[in-house]
């Protein structure tokens, strides 16, 4: 007999649940707070793209100036450079 009373309580909330999640799907501000979280992901995506896209350059001008070094110490350690001092 208990088992039959377990069945019964669980079939029941599994009603109350489901019934409950049918409320809410169905209501208008449920379904703006679910847009609005797509939105939010979106923006957020955006933001990611932009920032990756900014250190992108930045890294491009680090590589440059770092290209631009070396050229000036391979310069300066070259045999002319040596004779001038």
């Amino acid at each position: 007999m208990r088992s039959n009373e377990w069945k019964l309580y669980g079939l029941s909330g599994l009603g109350v649940l489901l019934g409950s999640v049918g409320v809410a799907l169905t209501s208008a501000s449920f379904r703006k707070a679910i847009a609005d979280t797509f939105a939010a992901i979106g923006e957020g995506q955006r933001r990611f793209d932009h920032w990756n896209d900014a250190a992108q350059a930045e890294l491009l001008r680090v590589q440059q100036s770092l290209q631009e070094l070396r050229a000036t110490i391979q310069e300066m350690q070259s045999p002319d450079a040596l004779e001038q001092f």
